[in-house]
């Protein structure tokens, strides 16, 4: 019985992370997979609508992506 708690423990610990952690998940993908990132983000537009505090911050990480990606073409 308590090897099921454990596991299910596991199972929905993916689950308990703050926004915080949403916004480094974001950046880290953003690093990485930066046209990905730039699709959901024009997607997501309609699914954030009632978020806005949300888009605007993921907007801000995005765009430092972008800005950083400039930075280090020019240079």
């Amino acid at each position: 019985m308590l090897i099921h708690r454990e596991a299910a423990h596991l199972k929905l610990r993916w689950l308990n992370f703050g926004i915080g952690n949403f916004f480094d998940i974001i950046m880290r993908c953003s690093l990485k997979f930066p046209c990905l990132v730039q699709y959901f983000l024009l997607l997501g537009n309609s699914i954030f609508l009632h978020f806005r505090a949300i888009s605007n911050k993921l907007k801000k990480v995005v765009s430092i992506r972008v800005v950083m990606c400039i930075k280090s073409s020019i240079c």
